[in-house]
C-alpha cells in the first residue's frame, strides 16, 4: 500500500549517529597572592563586666592603631565577632562559690594588600595585645585575567587529550560540537609560623604567602571523522 511505502522509504533514509568524542580539559594559573585577610582577637576577663569590657576596648583600639599604623586603610579593619560570656565559679567540691568571671572575646578580621608586610603586622598586633590570632587566608584581588588564561589552558588541555583518543581510535579530530565551563576553582598553598610574643619589639613573624592558583575546568565534545 502507499502507507507501507512511505513508511519503508522514510525508515531507509534514517541517518545514522555522528561519531562524536568528549574529552574533559583542565587549566591552572599559579599567581602570587597579593591580599591577605588576618583574623585576630583579644580575650580579657574580670569579677567585673564592666572592667573586662574597659581592658577589651583598650586593647582592641590599641590593636587597630598598630594596623593603622602600618598604613592599612580604616574600611580594612572590621570586627567580626563580639560576646561577652560570665563564668560562674565553682569550689574544688563542684559547688557554686557565687562569683562570676566575666570573659570577653573581640575578633577583628584585618585586610592587608602589602603582603611583604605580613610579617610585621602580625608581630605588631600581638605586640599591641592581641593574644589570638585564628587564621590568615591569602587572595589575589584581580582574578579575571588569570581566569582566560586558565580557560585558554583548558581548551588546549582538552585538544590535546581528544587528539590523542582519536588518533588510537584511528579517527580524525572534526570540528567543535559543544562546549561547557565548569565553575573556577581557587586554592592557595602557603606555610605561616606563629607569631613568637617573646620576640624583640620590631621584628617581623616569618611568613612564607606561597601561591594563589585559578583553576578553569571544560567538557568538549568533538565530531569524529
Amino acid at each position: 500500500t502507499l502507507t507501507g511505502l512511505l513508511l519503508g522509504g522514510c525508515a531507509g533514509s534514517a541517518a545514522a549517529p555522528r561519531p562524536q568524542l568528549t574529552v574533559s580539559g583542565t587549566g591552572i594559573v599559579r599567581l602570587t597572592p597579593d591580599i591577605a585577610t588576618i583574623n585576630l582577637g583579644v580575650t580579657t576577663q574580670d569579677r567585673d563586666v564592666a572592667e573586662a569590657v574597659a581592658a577589651n576596648n583598650l586593647a582592641a583600639q590599641a590593636i587597630t592603631d598598630a594596623v593603622k599604623g602600618l598604613g592599612v586603610a580604616e574600611e580594612d579593619v572590621r570586627t567580626a565577632y563580639f560576646n561577652v560570656s560570665p563564668q560562674p565559679q565553682y569550689d574544688q567540691n563542684g559547688m557554686p562559690t557565687g562569683q562570676t568571671i566575666y570573659w570577653v572575646s573581640n575578633t577583628l578580621l584585618v585586610t592587608l594588600r602589602q603582603v611583604d608586610q605580613l610579617g610585621t603586622l602580625l608581630q605588631a598586633v600581638v605586640n599591641a595585645g592581641a593574644n589570638s590570632i585564628n587564621g590568615v587566608s591569602f587572595d589575589v584581588a584581580d582574578k579575571s585575567q588569570a581566569e582566560e588564561q586558565a580557560r585558554q589552558a583548558a581548551m588546549e588541555d582538552a585538544q590535546e587529550r581528544a587528539t590523542r583518543l582519536a588518533e588510537a581510535a584511528g579517527a580524525t579530530l572534526g570540528e567543535v560540537l559543544t562546549i561547557s565551563t565548569g565553575s573556577s576553582g581557587y586554592g592557595t598553598l602557603s606555610n605561616i609560623e606563629a607569631a613568637d610574643t617573646g620576640s624583640a619589639v620590631g621584628s617581623a613573624v616569618p611568613i612564607a604567602p606561597g601561591t594563589f592558583d585559578v583553576q578553569v575546568s571544560v567538557t568538549v565534545t568533538y565530531a569524529l571523522k
